[in-house]
């Protein structure tokens, strides 16, 4: 049974895993990953080495926004790991957070007399740790006896030592914003075959000027233009709440029909600048970013041909 479907974009990935249940991951030349399944709790994701980190969350309340207030939602536990995984991998290091400060939008589950649109004492925001052992699921998802901690473990946490190396070249940094409640996307490292933009990590920066919003991004490294040279940008702007289940998207035509997007722009490899930066382009015009189905859909191409590791924003990130 296929449980979840994902792009490996020159090595670049983002892959779904749960403890304590192994799944097997399979390339779509018949290559299992890893040999056969394993989950969170397999060596290759618990194993000391500055080349990979774990950050782990316990059960906690979220603060969720909408439109100009906000309610505390019960959060479930999370456990995120970064790393460099492939056989030629050796230098490369991951730099996590270090720092004991709080959250803001992650309190712990069993704060008192917590109260829609009101934060409580800071005190009850949880922090970021560092331990050398990471703390097991069942601790994690301990409502009784829940933990004001985020733990981050194995990774590399000297600033000096992470100076010396390039972002994504032998590089994943990670900050604590990340993980304060900004849900599955906003964790990641990279949304393949683009970088994160911005410390709450999104595909795309976002600029508003004169009644229209622009996005820009860049191409992970080595992807362009031996892999992709182009780009055709799309946008929908309904009422109809449509929703995508995270921010990649499979692009076809098909796929992009059904979906009821339109052609924006195509940007060519002429207006690519540097290793693959898209320029800021716009995309929507002031007012569009509301309709509940709003979104804007960026698809690469190569020599005018569609590719399919497509990524989505909704218009609330236009906000």
């Amino acid at each position: 049974m296929t449980i979840e479907k994902g792009f490996i974009v020159n090595g670049w990935f983002n892959l779904f895993a749960l403890s304590g249940v192994s799944l097997q991951y399979k390339v779509s030349d018949g290559t299992i990953l890893w040999d056969g399944p394993v989950s969170l709790d397999s060596a290759i994701f618990s194993t000391s080495s500055t080349k990979i980190s774990r950050i782990s969350l316990p059960v906690s309340k979220r603060k969720e926004y909408n439109g100009g207030s906000y309610s505390w939602m019960a959060e479930d536990s999370q456990i995120y790991v970064y790393g460099w995984f492939g056989p030629a991998s050796s230098s490369e290091i991951v730099c996590q957070p270090s720092s004991l400060g709080y959250f803001t939008r992650l309190v712990n589950y069993n704060t008192p007399g917590l109260v829609n649109g009101s934060d409580p004492s800071p005190s009850f925001f949880l922090q970021m740790n560092v331990a050398s052992t990471p703390p097991t699921a069942a601790q994690l998802s301990n409502i009784a006896s829940a933990s004001s901690y985020a733990v981050a473990t194995y990774g590399q946490t000297s600033s000096g030592v992470c100076s010396g190396y390039t972002e994504l070249s032998n590089k994943i940094s990670l900050n604590q914003s990340q993980f304060d409640g900004q849900g599955r996307d906003g964790a990641s490292a990279f949304f393949p075959p683009f970088t994160k933009t911005g410390s709450q990590s999104s595909p795309f920066a976002v600029q508003a000027s004169a009644g229209q919003f622009f996005i820009s991004g860049t191409f992970l490294p080595n992807i362009y233009p031996a892999l992709a040279d182009g780009l055709n940008i799309y946008k929908r702007t309904f009422n109809d709440n449509w929703e995508a289940r995270d921010s990649l998207f499979f692009c076809s035509s098909s796929a992009i029909n059904d979906a009821q997007f339109s052609l924006v722009s195509q940007v060519g490899p002429g207006l690519l600048a540097g290793s693959g930066i898209l320029p800021y382009t716009p995309v929507l015009a002031s007012g569009e970013q509301s309709y509940s189905g709003s979104a804007v859909l960026v698809c690469p191409t190569k020599n005018g041909i569609l590719l399919e590791w497509g990524q989505v924003m909704k218009g609330n990130n236009f906000f």
